[in-house]
């Protein structure tokens, strides 16, 4: 579950699932209070939100609770900008899974240009 102060930080719009794999369509609330804080003048998603967003909406995948334990990889290929009509595409691919981890592979598009990309081990708690 998100943290309580990251709660309303996005919405899902739409899901398309498939066999080991997940596509959600993510709306940004640009007036949330990250936002006042990071940056006031010119806001921007910061990278540890954006962990979070892909650790909440795995656990919401995967019908699981999970604790990031490896970072593998991470990719901000662009910054992550709210507006109030900010629809993201977020993938989360099962690269592998046992009882007590599970691998996922993600990326963070917005339209055709990929924002974010990342590669994350999570323990299964």
């Amino acid at each position: 579950m998100i943290c309580n102060y990251l709660k309303d930080l996005y919405s899902i719009k739409d899901l398309n699932q498939l066999e080991g794999s997940v596509e959600y369509k993510v709306l940004i609330n640009p007036s949330h209070e990250v936002y006042k804080l990071h940056f006031p003048d010119h806001p921007v998603t910061p990278g540890a939100c954006i962990l979070e967003i892909l650790k909440d909406l795995s656990e919401k995948f995967l019908k699981k609770n999970l604790r990031v334990e490896t970072i593998k990889n991470i990719k901000y290929l662009d910054a992550i900008i709210p507006n109030d009509d900010l629809l993201l595409s977020i993938n989360l691919k099962i690269k592998k899974q046992d009882q007590e981890q599970v691998h996922v592979l993600s990326s963070i598009a917005e339209g055709s240009k990929i924002l974010v990309k990342s590669s994350l081990i999570y323990t299964i708690i």
